[in-house]
């Protein structure tokens, strides 16, 4: 009966000695917390796009949203389309440039090659390459008839303003720290086990 007392003493100083440890390591190192909505710093990034119809060339207003740190990893500084008519579908092929990668002088000079006709030399040396399909009544009315379109995004880290972070960004937070605070407890539970378990062979030879 002791020894069995002690096995669980042993499991459960483990599986708790190992779950705070792996929990707090996670609280003190990773600026996001678990179970409340962190307040998180965007900045503003203004997109310039022009479109190709069978018309001609459009520049369209520019349009403005903040995105996060995390966000502005995964833009594209400079991305140019090429959309192809499908019955009422568009099909759709996305060249992006990743941000930093295109020095200012290189951005002009493909706004001026998209604009001169030659997306061809625009596209050169793209990040990377996506292809989708749209329904043509979904897309906004100035881009009937459309070949092509280049989008240049111009972030403003100057122009900086704080928001809470969406429930879906606190929720994988929040599993993140209990997948790394379960699997601490788990570890500690092992080692309370392998503590009993060489504790107990010792005591037999003892014996």
């Amino acid at each position: 009966m002791q020894e069995k007392s002690k096995y669980v003493r042993n499991l459960t100083i483990g599986a708790v000695t190992g779950g705070l440890i792996a929990g707090g390591i996670q609280l003190a190192l990773i600026d996001k917390k678990p179970f409340i909505n962190d307040y998180i710093d965007t900045y503003r990034v203004t997109t310039d796009t022009t479109i190709r119809t069978t018309e001609g060339l459009t520049k369209l207003k520019p349009t403005t949203q903040y995105l996060t740190e995390e966000e502005l990893k995964d833009t594209n500084e400079v991305e140019v389309k090429s959309y192809t008519q499908a019955g009422d579908n568009y099909d759709v092929e996305a060249y992006g440039f990743s941000n930093g990668s295109l020095t200012d002088e290189e951005i002009t000079t493909k706004q001026n090659q998209f604009e001169n006709g030659t997306s061809l030399s625009t596209i050169t040396n793209y990040d990377n390459h996506d292809e989708y399909q749209v329904e043509a009544r979904e897309l906004p009315y100035n881009y009937k008839n459309i070949l092509e379109e280049i989008n240049i995004k111009t972030i403003n880290y100057n122009s900086v303003i704080t928001v809470r972070e969406s429930n879906k960004a606190n929720l994988e937070d929040t599993a993140f720290w209990i997948l790394g605070t379960a699997s601490g407890i788990y570890i500690g539970f092992v080692g309370g086990y392998l503590v009993s378990e060489q504790s107990s062979k010792v005591k037999k030879k003892l014996k």
